[in-house]
């Protein structure tokens, strides 16, 4: 019988690698602004860094397990346009989804025109006007809930490990984590 943290980390890689590719593809190309066309690269916000800025203690509050933190993207030098971290849910053995916080420059707006984004439903986020939404070729594996904010926006992916029960509801997941950790993101 394998080791369930070495099964855990190679089925969340796989299920990360596979929502960074999405998400950067996002960023990809131009931005029209008053008639100029712009390098999603020229024109980067630098956001809040989820993987260095948000407190211990907010993500304890959030269910989260600090300790199993995986930086997936946040460079170490230069500006950026994501900064993104997962965390295991506090408390759950063996780990069957993985919580996912992306702190982005790009606004709601980029996400709802993105082709690959499907099931845009209007939410509630802490008092924020949200959406949750799902990409095309993970919509029975993921989910996510966003708010909009000055950086651009803030995104929690709840993903399903494929491994023990598929949790009924990873919309209502990700809305849940994505309110419990507002207090703690930057308007």
């Amino acid at each position: 019988m394998g080791n369930n943290r070495t099964e855990g980390g190679a089925l969340r890689l796989r299920v990360v690698l596979s929502a960074i590719a999405l998400l950067l593809t996002a960023g990809c190309g131009t931005t029209e602004s008053a008639g100029t066309s712009v390098s999603a690269t020229e024109a980067v916000t630098e956001p809040f860094n989820v993987c260095q800025d948000l407190p211990d203690a907010a993500l304890t509050a959030a269910g989260l397990d600090s300790t199993t933190k995986d930086v997936l993207t946040d460079p170490p030098s230069g500006p950026s346009s994501w900064r993104v971290c997962a965390w295991d849910p506090l408390g759950m053995s063996p780990v069957t989804y993985v919580v996912e916080l992306y702190s982005t420059s790009h606004t709601m707006d980029e996400t709802q025109k993105n082709e690959n984004l499907i099931d845009f439903t209007e939410v509630d986020i802490a008092g924020r006007e949200g959406i949750t939404f799902r990409e095309k070729n993970t919509a029975e594996t993921r989910c996510r809930a966003a708010f909009g904010a000055e950086q651009g926006s803030f995104i929690v992916s709840t993903a399903w490990m494929e491994t023990g029960d598929k949790p009924a509801d990873l919309c209502g997941l990700a809305v849940q984590y994505l309110s419990d950790l507002e207090p703690a993101l930057p308007d």
